[in-house]
C-alpha cells in the first residue's frame, strides 16, 4: 500500500465509498446492471483503505453479494 505524509482522512474515505455505493444502488434500481458494477466496484476500492480493519469494504461486498442482476 501506498503510504503519503498526508493520508487522506478515514471519514473522508468512507463518505465517499459510501455515496459510490448509493449511486450503484440508484443506478441498479434504474436497471443500469453495467453502470452498478462499475460505481459497486469504485465504491469498494476506496473501502479498501478506510482505516477501520476493512469493515465497511465487508459490508459494502456483503451488500453487493444480495443484488441480482440479469445476467
Amino acid at each position: 500500500m501506498l503510504q503519503t505524509e498526508l493520508p487522506y482522512p478515514s471519514d473522508e474515505l468512507e463518505w465517499i465509498a459510501t455515496k459510490s455505493f448509493n449511486y450503484a444502488v440508484d443506478l441498479y434500481c434504474s436497471g443500469d446492471d453495467n453502470g452498478c458494477r462499475s460505481w459497486a466496484g469504485r465504491a469498494l476500492n476506496v473501502a479498501h483503505f478506510c482505516s477501520d480493519g476493512g469493515a465497511l469494504e465487508k459490508l459494502l461486498q456483503d451488500k453487493l453479494l444480495n443484488l441480482r442482476f440479469d445476467e
